[in-house]
């Protein structure tokens, strides 16, 4: 092959491998349409509390920058407690792209691993209108099928992955509680109003 072709075919190769790893690179940070305005993670766990039976405490915790957790950046966590055990978690995860925050979200076991009877897929009365994904999750206690003692939510906001995770909340109904209907509506206002689609 002579010096001429072999520069154009090292060129072309060049050229191709740059587009790729940019066009790579663009899909994997980017999401294009799905990147919201940066705020931090506790402006954001600012909600009103959950309209739990009894009266509540409730606490606030922002750990900051983080140095792992799927590539998050930062997160808050708002913690409501009631009498009885009952415990309400509420956190918002900020990552440095609503891919990372996609693919977090597809990875993160919600369940933390606890052992239920069973765990399974609710839908809320209300779906969430600005949620880019959804999962509702009940964990079904132990000797008493059909009694959701604990509750998952995950929801992403583009970059923004938000959990909500109560535990010894028992109702025998399997649908979920009006109560966390009320907290995810007020979570999902929350982001449209300070972090609304692009």
């Amino acid at each position: 092959m002579d010096r001429t072709v072999k520069r154009v075919v090292v060129t072309v190769v060049g050229v191709l491998a740059i587009v790729l790893v940019g066009a790579l690179v663009w899909w994997w940070l980017v999401a294009p349409g799905e990147q919201r305005r940066v705020v931090g993670a506790a402006e954001l766990v600012d909600v009103a509390p959950p309209a739990l039976p009894g009266r509540s405490t409730a606490e606030v915790v922002d750990p900051g920058r983080l140095s792992s957790d799927w590539g998050a950046q930062e997160q808050a966590t708002a913690s409501w407690r009631a009498p009885e055990a009952v415990e309400v978690d509420y956190t918002v995860r900020r990552y440095a792209s609503a891919r990372w925050a996609g693919w977090a979200f597809g990875r993160v076991d919600p369940r933390g691993g606890e052992g239920f009877d069973e765990t399974s897929q609710r839908f809320p009365r209300v779906p969430p209108r600005e949620a880019d994904e959804v999962r509702f999750v009940c964990g079904e206690i132990r000797g008493r099928p059909g009694a959701c003692d604990t509750w998952w939510v995950d929801l992403r906001y583009g970059q923004y992955l938000v959990q909500v995770q109560s535990t010894d909340v028992p109702v025998e109904d399997p649908s979920v509680p009006s109560w966390l209907d009320q907290l995810v509506v007020g979570v999902d206002a929350e982001f449209a109003e300070v972090v609304p689609r692009p």
